[in-house]
């Protein structure tokens, strides 16, 4: 065997030998590195392009390789001496050149292996089959669905959501509701995507409504699996039996937004049953699936007393309320304390009120007479020239301008005809307000409130009805551009209908996008039904739809179907729902 130093300057030579062959591909980075310094070696991870599914929540291991490529034919094993990654680590991740799905996402990405400066990556999709048997079904019920041929006679109707509805991936749950007429008494509910088949199986009364919800962790993962995209939802009905037929059905189509819907909501639930205590309640995005938590109920409140309406500041940390009804006292509230930071005995009154975007000043309305106030102590900062009795403020987001609602036949704060939708500017360095300018007028028999500006200032959603402003069974929803230059337009697809009294809109404090394309979101009441789990006007909950501005400039519906917000309890009468930036902690 020759020396140590004639075998390493034996390797030296080779290799500068290699370096001066021809360069090479897309296998190198460029500038050198390579096996040993060589550019012309190119790296292959294997096995290539692949699908993994789980099933069930079992995780799926794949073993990589990566070898190394020469011009003269030759290749090397770098399996183990190679470094592997993974571009969407929510899929999974690697041990050394092993890797392992997450078993709770699916989707598309790349993984990558690295050498010495030179890589190679493989396209891998991760698939997602999931399935449920809720108490109450056989166990084996999947495969009594998977065998059975169709029968049309068996095919339940979709009754809840609606096709077409734009969800949040992180919504938290979804319920899905159908209608039986076939003496069907098991039931497959389906919840399909590119990269999720997640299926449900629930026994079912014959002949009736029947309802399930998809949990939390069910839901998450086609959330996250399907952001952007789409899912179908179907429904197949059996008689246990005779499980050989199944009748399947309409499909409909359920699609996701990109960005997780964000912040906190506050509402009134102004009558609940089953002991829940009346008062406001409050929900964070941030947590799906969490119910909504009591947050000023007749259990918080001084003296047990009534708190209805309500606004907060955009960070969430203050709160205006008012006691005791129309007309009552009025007071801020801490919210990370929950203590009143003003007089609770009658020395404020306000029945609505409107933060600055800063918090530091608000607008208060008492008996038609709006004032600018500190917030920090309620003091007067003046009278706001409004040409007549004003009601229902609501400050932009950038602080500039004030919508309300110059009041034609005044008979209350919240009670009244003839409201036309007016807009002012504020100078926020001096405190000055500009005069009205009258965006949308209303007459005798057309009446306009309850005006709320989009999360960019840019549109102004209000309420239009022919009552007086309070409860109103035809109040539907509409829009107008806060300059004026656009609407107003009814927003026809989330109103779905006549007197289904949808109240009091309010967006979610940011602008999102879609596929490239400007959205925002919003809620209301209204007493439509919820699938076959309330009737139209049995009570109203809090709805949720997605608004596309740039769609009304095409003569396009701006909305799509609305859905009911999770978290909220379905016993209880939910109104006045109010977004904040976050939701503070209670110290």
């Amino acid at each position: 065997m020759p020396p140590t130093w004639l075998r390493s300057a034996f390797f030296l030579l080779s290799l500068s030998i290699v370096a001066c062959g021809p360069g090479h591909d897309k296998g190198t980075d460029g500038g050198g590195g390579g096996d040993g310094g060589t550019p012309d070696a190119t790296l292959a991870i294997g096995p290539g392009d692949l699908t993994l599914t789980m099933v069930d929540g079992v995780p799926v291991q794949q073993a990589y390789s990566a070898t190394l490529h020469f011009p003269d034919g030759t290749t090397r094993d770098v399996t183990t001496d190679a470094v592997y990654s993974v571009n969407d680590g929510t899929l999974g991740t690697f041990s050394n050149e092993l890797f392992t799905t997450s078993g709770t996402v699916g989707g598309v990405t790349a993984v990558t292996a690295s050498y010495m400066g030179l890589q190679d990556s493989a396209q891998l999709t991760v698939d997602v089959k999931n399935h449920r048997v809720v108490s109450g079904a056989p166990s084996d019920a999947p495969g009594w669905f998977d065998t059975a041929t169709d029968d049309p006679t068996l095919a339940p109707a979709l009754a809840y959501p609606n096709d077409g509805t734009l969800v949040p991936p992180n919504l938290g749950d979804f319920e899905v509701h159908w209608v039986d007429s076939g003496g069907a008494d098991l039931f497959e509910v389906a919840l399909v995507g590119a990269h999720v088949d997640l299926r449900l199986y629930v026994p079912g009364s014959p002949n009736a409504g029947n309802w399930v919800a998809y949990l939390p962790a069910e839901w998450s993962i086609a959330g996250l699996s399907e952001r952007a995209g789409t899912l179908s939802v179907s429904v197949r009905g059996m008689v246990r039996a005779d499980p050989t037929k199944a009748g399947a059905s309409s499909t409909i189509s359920v699609g996701l937004s990109e960005e997780d819907v964000i912040g906190g909501i506050y509402y009134w639930a102004s009558k609940a049953d089953g002991g829940a205590s009346a008062g406001i309640y409050r929900h964070d995005m941030s947590h799906p699936g969490d119910p909504a938590e009591e947050f000023y109920t007749t259990a918080q409140s001084p003296d047990n007393r009534c708190v209805a309406c309500h606004v907060l500041s955009r960070d969430g940390t203050k709160m205006a309320i008012t006691y005791d009804g129309g007309d009552g006292a009025a007071s801020i509230v801490d919210v990370g304390t929950r203590t009143e930071m003003l007089a609770t005995d009658g020395t404020f009154h306000w029945n609505f009120a409107a933060y600055e975007p800063n918090g530091n000043r608000i607008v208060t309305v008492y008996q038609g007479v709006m004032k600018l106030r500190q917030a920090s102590d309620g003091a007067d900062l003046g009278t706001v020239a409004t040409g007549g009795w004003a009601t229902h403020p609501d400050f932009s987001p950038t602080g500039d301008k004030l919508a309300f609602v110059q009041v034609g036949s005044p008979a209350a704060d919240w009670h009244f005809d003839a409201g036309s939708i007016a807009v002012m500017s504020f100078d926020a360095s001096t405190g000055a307000f500009g005069a009205p300018q009258v965006l949308v007028p209303g007459s005798v028999g057309v009446n306009n409130y309850y005006p709320s500006w989009s999360p960019d200032g840019k549109w102004l959603m209000f309420n239009r009805s022919s009552e007086d402003a309070y409860d109103d069974g035809t109040a539907e929803l509409w829009v107008v551009k806060g300059d004026g230059s656009v609407g107003p337009t009814k927003i026809d697809s989330a109103n779905v209908g006549t007197g289904l009294t949808n109240s009091w809109p309010r967006w979610t404090p940011f602008v999102e996008s879609l596929s490239g394309e400007t959205m925002y979101w919003f809620t209301f009441s209204s007493k439509r039904a919820f699938g076959v789990r309330l009737a139209d006007g049995a009570r109203p909950q809090i709805w949720m739809a997605p608004f596309f501005p740039d769609r009304i400039d095409a003569g396009m519906d701006p909305s799509r179907p609305a859905f009911r917000l999770p978290a909220q309890n379905i016993t209880s009468n939910n109104h006045i729902a109010q977004w904040t930036e976050q939701v503070v902690p209670i110290n």
